[in-house]
């Protein structure tokens, strides 16, 4: 048996190993920098400030070694890029990819919501408003970033390796959770907790990351819009119709359901002499 079989992602200690180096090296790469922030300033040692253009590059640079090392590793893993969330987009199925984009806005939204509940920890941030280009590339590094070493990556070594979603979830929870620490403890684990549990489900049924990421990325933009000036209404007005979608949708869905559920005792009870 040659080294790379031998160290195909699988159900062999081997093979259990090289799935847990593919997801846990990645992302300690792609995330050193976000890690090492979020614990300084939960410990106080950093201040919580507004980023650089260049700061952004080293990060974006960063998240990119992380991503290219988790990809590699994966296909060197026998996972092959549907497995991980990168099939082929076809028109036709334009639709659904932006109503899973606006359910998984929907539930993001819910978990800060939730999370916002906690008190927010005090920080000595610089007050200033980062400019557009700052708060571009900040939105689509944790977009682009985080779904493909937290969600997409994981998801795919853990199905290789048949576990369950028991196991599933918590991995892709503490993932969040560790780069998300700067909000404080019991806001960071609210918010990972939730989002974690209503993505997974979501994307364990569409396993497609595009709409995943679009949604992150949007969610960003748009808390951050006052960067984008007066146009930053415009992304107020988008969230506010991707909410409004993802609301439709869950209501058709839930309706759809009770009829499912009540037409098979009707029908029985049509037939009874």
């Amino acid at each position: 048996m040659t080294l790379a079989r031998r160290w195909r992602i699988g159900r062999s200690p081997a093979g259990v190993l090289s799935g847990a180096l593919t997801v846990v090296v990645p992302y300690v790469v792609g995330f050193s920098f976000y890690i090492y922030a979020a614990v300084g300033i939960l410990t106080g040692a950093l201040e919580e400030g507004t980023p650089s253009v260049g700061a952004m590059a080293i990060v974006w640079g960063i998240s990119l070694a992380g991503i290219g090392l988790g990809l590699l590793s994966a296909r060197a893993g026998g996972i092959r890029g549907p497995e991980l969330g990168f099939a082929r987009v076809q028109p036709r199925r334009l639709t659904g990819y932006i109503i899973v984009g606006c359910l998984a806005y929907f539930f993001m939204w819910v978990a800060f919501r939730a999370a916002q509940l906690w008190p927010a920890i005090e920080t000595t941030g610089d007050g200033k408003i980062p400019d557009p280009l700052t708060t571009f590339l900040y939105a689509t590094n944790a977009g682009v970033t985080e779904e493909i070493l937290i969600l997409g990556i994981p998801v795919a070594v853990m199905t290789k390796l048949r576990l369950s979603g028991w196991v599933q979830i918590p991995v892709i929870t503490v993932g969040r959770l560790l780069i998300h620490l700067y909000y404080g403890v019991p806001i960071a684990l609210t918010l990972a907790v939730m989002w974690s549990i209503l993505w997974w489900f979501l994307y364990r049924k569409h396993r497609t990351l595009i709409p995943f990421i679009c949604a992150h990325v949007l969610y960003d933009l748009v808390v951050s819009a006052g960067a984008f000036g007066s146009a930053g209404r415009i992304l107020n007005i988008a969230a506010l119709a991707v909410l409004g979608t993802a609301v439709v949708v869950l209501t058709r869905e839930a309706v759809m359901a009770k009829r499912n559920r009540t037409a098979p005792s009707q029908n029985r009870s049509g037939t009874e002499p």
